[in-house]
């Protein structure tokens, strides 16, 4: 068994059949024989990864934070309720539950996000284009005078999404386990 503990280092002949017996009459070696074949294995998996700098869990768990405070402001704007009424300016409940609806998008992709890192991609699509549908509308209401300007900085959070998400997409930052598009060079 010392042999086996020893690691990496080369071994007889001789060592490896008596290693070999050993382990058939002994289920407690053969145990230990697994599990250090599965360090070995997982050591030179190691090495052949390519490196690449992984933010810890504290990314996801920003970005669960700041989607989740998006997603209690936007859920109550679907209803046309604007609990930031006190910041002053009128809006339209048309603007106000489109918002909301958009907001919810949003706010749920950057949860998925945060949670399954491997979909950030596809969540990040599905931001975007909640995104553009919603500087749509804005165009359009504030043509009309149905929103005021003071009101759409409660999208910095949005951007923020946006910005973590695409952090994990692309490159160097994505959290274990998920798959960036491009390697850092």
């Amino acid at each position: 068994m010392r042999v086996l503990l020893a690691g990496d280092r080369a071994t007889s002949p001789e060592e490896d059949r008596a290693l070999r017996r050993h382990l058939v009459q002994c289920p407690d070696c053969a145990g230990l024989a697994g599990d250090a074949d599965a360090h070995a294995a997982q050591r030179v998996l190691d090495r052949l990864a390519p490196s690449r700098p992984r933010r810890s869990r504290r990314m996801q768990w920003a970005l669960g934070i700041v989607a989740s405070v998006q997603l209690a402001l936007a859920l109550p704007w679907t209803f046309g309720v604007n609990v930031l009424a006190f910041l002053g300016g009128d809006v339209s409940t048309q603007h106000l539950t489109r918002d909301g609806a958009l907001g919810v998008i949003i706010a749920s992709a950057g949860l998925l996000a945060a949670v399954r890192p491997r979909h950030s991609y596809a969540t990040l699509v599905i931001a975007v284009a909640a995104v553009v549908l919603h500087s749509f509308g804005f165009a359009v209401d504030d043509a009309r005078n149905l929103v005021h300007p003071l009101f759409e900085l409660t999208h910095v959070l949005v951007a923020v999404i946006l910005a973590m998400i695409g952090s994990f997409v692309f490159g160097g930052s994505a959290p274990e386990g998920s798959r960036g598009l491009v390697e850092p060079s």
